[in-house]
């Protein structure tokens, strides 16, 4: 009872927190999909010399202002099937942005949670002044069990990515519509719901 109730705040906390951020995330055509939209994004793609395909989800690109310059984050779901034979359901999120390094080292499921973290690539470009406001980018990755997927499917998934910069962690959230249609495309389109389509199109 306790941990649900830490939960349910820490939801709480992360939502009016994100209630600015999610209008950044839903401009132009996002701002329109429905869960049947979004599985139609949600795509299998074939791996070189694997027989079986990985699930990539639609990606979110959120534009971030960070005083006179601004972040570009885009992050998706993934379940890919490794060497082991299980298949591995995973929460990506890519950033680019100016200034130093900020080495995101960790992740937590609503923020209390420790996940499993692998960053993926990090990588300097162009560097566009003597005062080192170079252009970075990191590529990260943070697991995530069916369970918890299946526990977001009424308060969506909040991820938050830790950072070695004050202040420059990043939160990524997926709303329910996003992991109803992840898991839909995931299982097949009866998996979420008897009728998941008949109710994507309402």
């Amino acid at each position: 009872m306790k941990k649900r109730t830490v939960q349910s705040v820490v939801v709480g906390i992360a939502a009016a927190i994100l209630a600015g951020l999610s209008l950044a995330d839903s401009q132009g055509e996002q701002e329109s999909l429905s869960v049947k939209d979004i599985v139609e994004l949600t795509q299998y793609q074939a791996t070189a010399g694997a027989e079986r395909r990985d699930l990539y989800g639609m990606s979110i690109t959120a534009v971030v202002p960070r005083g006179v310059m601004e972040d570009i984050t885009q992050r998706y779901l993934r379940s890919v099937h490794r060497e082991d034979g299980g298949l591995h359901h995973q929460v990506v999120m890519e950033v680019a942005y100016m200034g130093g390094w900020r080495y995101y080292r960790g992740a937590q499921l609503l923020g209390v949670d420790p996940l499993p973290f692998d960053a993926l690539e990090r990588r300097m470009a162009r560097c566009t002044s003597a005062f080192l406001k170079c252009d970075h980018r990191e590529r990260v990755m943070a697991e995530v069990t069916r369970q918890q997927l299946d526990q977001a499917l009424e308060v969506g998934l909040y991820v938050n990515f830790e950072s070695k910069a004050p202040g420059r962690d990043f939160m990524a959230y997926f709303p329910p519509a996003y992991v109803k249609a992840y898991l839909i495309k995931l299982d097949g389109k009866g998996a979420v719901t008897p009728n998941a389509f008949a109710l994507a199109a309402q």
